[in-house]
């Protein structure tokens, strides 16, 4: 056996207020939403000159893929260099270097001005949008967000893939015990190592330009990208926590799973 994909996401051109909230906020089921910017500046121009001219003079911290860092809380960023050479750099060869969670509303806050809060949902968390940045070949590992609100990810430029796996397969996808990732690398799986494996079901999906997922909070998420991109975050509070996520059955009784060895408690920024 392996990792089963095979359970689709939902993709929508539209959807109003109650419907979304009806079909997908409250049941906690991941979605995509065709060009939920449309007609905003962000939508229609933002790439890597436009944000060049934003913000390129900003020193910016980057994370590489290691696979030493799995098991680790990475908190300190592994090089900083200039945002405008960093975009260069993923512009014009493969790289496994990102940027990640990065406020750059602080640091340019005329940005806020080209897109507008949706009205799809009304109670966007709007001190907290951010920006995330990769290149050909870079990957978030697999994580739940920390404080476990509901988001909705916009792709602007290039390609890139989503795992997504509900938070009742923790387990068996071996989430360090009082942390919010694991260690399991699943676009290269170990099913010897991690036999959990087998059992496990998710999403997945991949975002192209103008495409918003909205992904429930508590939901664990993996992000490769195919195509050097960027992309904008909200986020929403999560529901009443008798809501659960969407549900994709698995066995009563799992034979050989096992949690590796804990790191210890930490706060995760992936």
């Amino acid at each position: 056996m392996a990792i089963d994909y095979n359970h689709p996401i939902d993709i929508l051109d539209g959807a109003d207020l109650k419907a979304f909230e009806r079909d997908y906020l409250k049941p906690q089921k991941p979605v995509i939403l065709r060009g939920l910017l449309k007609g905003t500046r962000a939508y229609e121009e933002w790439d890597f000159s436009y944000f060049k001219k934003a913000a390129g003079d900003k020193i910016i911290g980057v994370y590489e893929n290691r696979e030493s860092d799995l098991d680790k809380t990475l908190k300190v960023p592994h090089r900083k260099m200039k945002f405008a050479d960093y975009l260069d750099l993923i512009a014009s060869t493969p790289t496994d270097l990102r940027i990640n969670l990065w406020n750059i509303f602080k640091d340019c806050p005329d940005l806020m001005n080209d897109f507008d809060y949706p009205d799809i949902n009304t109670k966007f968390l709007k001190e907290y949008p951010f920006m995330f940045f990769g290149g050909q070949g870079s990957i978030a590992r697999m994580h739940q967000d920390i404080d476990m609100s509901n988001v909705f990810l916009t792709q602007f430029q290039g390609k890139r893939r989503v795992i997504l796996f509900s938070p009742d397969y923790s387990k068996l996808l071996y989430r360090y015990p009082l942390n919010v990732h694991t260690g399991v690398n699943v676009v290269k799986p170990d099913y010897n190592r991690f036999p959990g494996l087998e059992y496990v079901k998710g999403f997945e999906c991949e975002l192209k330009h103008g495409d918003t997922l909205f992904m429930p909070g508590r939901i664990l998420a993996l992000h490769r990208v195919y195509r050097r991109w960027l992309w904008h975050e909200h986020a929403l509070p999560e529901p009443a926590r008798e809501q659960k996520i969407e549900r994709i059955d698995e066995p009563e009784r799992t034979p050989g799973c096992r949690l590796p060895d804990a790191q210890g408690p930490g706060r995760q920024v992936v």
